[in-house]
């Protein structure tokens, strides 16, 4: 008897605890660029990796408190969600009969944004000098709406789809910024799959550079037009049961144009700190982005109150930009996660994992060829230029769910790895380490099911 009320209790704690957020699935190991959702565990965020997903959680609400994220250029065109500086996103999913349908607000990809960076002229990331001095870039993906909706078969196959629809204007820069994609998702009982399809994907804009005669004749002051057009992106992936434990795989590719109007003739190397850019493209560059991996993880209750989480992976990165010389990332590592949530009282849940590379090896080239910004980027996510091993790749996340009845808040408490998509200081990542009552929380969410 004890066995089954035990059994009983664990199973409403998993209930309660899957109408989670962002900031749940980043304490217990998550590390994407995007934080689309887990293979294996149950959570809410979910839903931008399998739409399907969506009909698990009808009758909710979900607000991630924040604001415009990490501003990488200085002019507020180009932004990133970091955990210590969170973009504002959220809504909601409603039951209607058989089939429920929801509609949530500013879910922006950090992989686009990412591209988007990337897609800078040379010329305009740097600037020159003059009293407009900061780094005019490419706008990235903003005001996106998510529009959902999901069923159940006969046969007990749960399906959903989801559209993402954006576009924006300012006729003062000739900017644009335009984004379409779906994604489609199945959930059988042991298996499920997704597929999701970026169909449209453009930023541009037209900015104006300050002259600076000292670092080469080609280097004037102009207008310049910079443009990203993203061609047909693809996420495939699933996972399937194996009675403890479950097996995943995905293949996410994404490949790009830029276009950059600047003449580079006469440009000589331009140094900003301790880095250097060289010459960009003058005309069209190609660039592709692919990533897979194949994992294993299982999730398993360990006493009444608490869930162990464990998962090993093998995850590929490659990056290619052919500018004036090709700037290339390749990473592959296997990181093993443990992760361990436990329900403290009947109102607190505390959680936290540690990450680890059984194996990291990178092969990056030819950063200098890139704008300073997504030099500054890369190295961040992808480690330095040159062969060798990825150090550091032990860490170490917390977080904690505050529970009041059907209101649910979710934070970070620390990580590791502050910036997993921008550019933070030595000084950041250490603070972020210590459980300070200035500094609590640096992701913060409230779920609330109706």
């Amino acid at each position: 008897m004890k066995k089954i009320l035990a059994g009983i209790a664990f199973l409403a704690m998993s209930t309660q605890m899957a109408y989670a957020t962002q900031a749940r699935l980043i304490a217990l190991g998550l590390d994407e660029l995007d934080n689309e959702g887990s293979y294996y565990i149950q959570d809410q965020r979910n839903i931008f990796l399998n739409s399907a997903q969506v009909y698990n959680y009808a009758d909710s609400a979900v607000f991630e408190l924040g604001g415009i994220g990490r501003n990488v250029s200085g002019n507020s065109v180009a932004t990133v969600d970091q955990d210590n500086l969170v973009k504002a996103q959220g809504g909601f999913f409603k039951k209607v009969g058989e089939i429920v349908y929801g509609a949530y607000l500013g879910n922006e990809s950090n992989t686009s944004s990412f591209l988007r960076i990337a897609s800078a002229s040379n010329a305009a990331s740097v600037n020159f000098s003059g009293t407009n001095s900061a780094p005019q870039l490419v706008p990235t993906a903003d005001n996106q709406l998510d529009l959902f909706a999901a069923g159940q078969l006969n046969s007990g196959v749960k399906w959903g789809a989801n559209l993402v629809y954006m576009n924006n204007e300012n006729e003062n820069t000739k900017q644009e910024d335009k984004a379409g994609a779906v994604r489609l998702g199945l959930i059988g009982e042991k298996w499920d799959a997704h597929a999701n399809i970026s169909f449209m994907n453009e930023g541009k804009n037209e900015v104006t550079t300050n002259a600076a005669s000292s670092i080469g004749s080609g280097n004037t002051g102009g207008t310049v037009t910079q443009e990203f057009e993203g061609k047909l992106g693809v996420h495939l992936g699933g996972s399937y049961s194996l009675g403890k434990g479950r097996l995943y795989g995905f293949y996410k590719s994404f490949k790009w144009d830029q276009k950059d109007s600047f003449n580079y003739a006469g440009w000589n190397n331009v140094t900003a700190g301790t880095s250097t850019v060289q010459a960009g493209k003058n005309g069209t560059a190609e660039g592709k982005f692919d990533t897979y991996s194949v994992g294993y993880g299982v999730t398993e209750a360990v006493n009444s109150n608490g869930t162990l989480f464990s998962n090993v992976q093998f995850k590929s990165v490659d990056i290619e930009l052919k500018l004036a010389n090709t700037v290339q990332v390749k990473n592959t590592i296997v990181p093993l996660t443990v992760g361990y949530e436990h329900a403290a009282t009947s109102w607190l849940t505390l959680r936290g994992s540690l990450t680890h590379n059984l194996y990291g090896d990178r092969d990056n080239k030819n950063f200098n060829s890139a704008n300073l910004v997504v030099q500054n980027l890369v190295k961040d996510i992808y480690g330095n230029e040159g062969k060798g091993s990825i150090p550091n790749s032990t860490r170490v996340n917390a977080g904690a769910t505050l529970t009041f009845g059907n209101l649910n808040i979710d934070g970070v408490i620390g990580t590791s790895t502050l910036s997993r998509a921008g550019t933070a200081d030595t000084q950041s990542r250490t603070q972020n380490g210590v459980l300070a009552l200035d500094n609590l929380m640096t992701r913060v969410a409230a779920t609330y099911r109706f």
